[in-house]
């Protein structure tokens, strides 16, 4: 069972709370563009609706808590998604692919104190790998893309916009040990030419 409410902006913890406490058997969950919740959204959907295989989440309300929470109940998880969670840590990425080993696609999108350790800890727990949207994060190197590269040669997909600090030696990493990347996309990458 899945719920789309992405981009619904007056949806609160409340809402999602009722959600949780009533739909125990959820798999889905898109919270994406939602930027009122906080951690109790989040531990409400973990201790509740532990079958979850996607997740995703969006706001500054949300910290490392939150995505334990998720790892530590929900550990089918398949694809996560965080967007603009400036509070979410490398700390909270190494719990959840410890937990969560069996990721097809994260996504980390302008999660900006995500760094190279959050992807070496990707790579060396997720060697399924299809999918990686690592937009704007700024703290991210070469070294943390080629480590995803190396270990996860099942990627088909990479975005890297505004990782400004990405340069062609990254690129040509994912090309040579990715066969089956469809895409990297590289927006604002002034490094990579």
């Amino acid at each position: 069972t899945s719920v789309d409410l992405s981009y619904c902006s007056h949806i609160t913890d409340v809402g999602v709370v009722a959600l949780a406490e009533k739909c125990l058997s959820l798999t889905s969950v898109n919270l994406w563009g939602v930027g009122k919740l906080t951690d109790v959204a989040a531990q409400a959907l973990a201790t509740n609706c532990q079958g979850l295989g996607d997740i995703q989440l969006w706001g500054s309300g949300l910290t490392d808590s939150a995505v334990v929470a998720l790892a530590v109940h929900c550990r089918g998880i398949q694809s996560f998604g965080l967007g603009a969670c400036e509070n979410v840590t490398d700390s909270a990425i190494c719990v959840l692919v410890e937990y969560c080993g069996a990721l097809s696609s994260v996504n980390i999108y302008s999660c900006s104190r995500i760094s190279d350790i959050g992807l070496l800890a990707v790579a060396a727990h997720c060697p399924l790998l299809q999918s990686a949207n690592i937009y704007g994060c700024v703290a991210v190197t070469d070294w943390g893309v080629i480590a995803l590269a190396e270990a996860c040669p099942c990627l088909t997909f990479v975005d890297l916009s505004f990782c400004r600090k990405v340069t062609n030696e990254a690129v040509e990493t994912l090309i040579h040990r990715c066969p089956g990347l469809k895409a990297i996309e590289l927006y604002e990458c002034p490094l990579a030419t």
